[in-house]
């Protein structure tokens, strides 16, 4: 189901309606990132007590990834600044879908990777953060689309 669209964003009512909505869409986006910062920190002390080498490479990788698409949502959805060109917002939306690709697709290789060991201590964490990519992708499609249109 899409938002209904903002109130005209010239008004004061526009204005405090679109901001709320910016609000919103910066909460929605930034708490799947903040499941793959969590669970990639894990990870990598997991790693460093004994973990394969690559695995602690590819899942910074992945921390990098998230924490960069954290700050580019902070600096995209400004609630001071309360206002977001459509094509700022379009090209936030194709990095979110694009760089939560990467993520499902490289956390999922590393699980299926580290899965073929026994005693695996890390394919369930990497199967939470490949979830929190999908869940990013999901809410990328919805929780911009009102910025885009307006």
């Amino acid at each position: 189901m899409t938002p209904d669209p903002p109130n005209d964003p010239s008004t004061e009512e526009g204005a405090d309606d679109f901001k709320e909505r910016m609000a919103q869409a910066r909460h929605d986006l930034r708490n799947p990132l903040a499941h793959i910062l969590g669970f990639s920190e894990i990870l990598i002390e997991k790693a460093h007590n004994g973990g394969p080498a690559m695995l602690k490479q590819r899942v910074e990788a992945i921390y990098q990834t998230a924490d960069r698409l954290v700050r580019e949502i902070n600096r995209c959805l400004d609630l001071e600044q309360g206002r977001m060109r459509q094509s700022e917002a379009a090209g936030l939306k194709d990095l979110l879908r694009l760089e939560s690709a990467h993520i499902i697709a490289a956390a999922e290789d590393l699980a299926r990777q580290t899965g073929l060991r026994a005693h695996d201590p890390f394919s369930a964490d990497l199967i939470i953060i490949a979830g929190a990519g999908r869940k990013l992708g999901e809410l990328t499609e919805t929780a911009l689309e009102f910025l885009i249109r307006s």
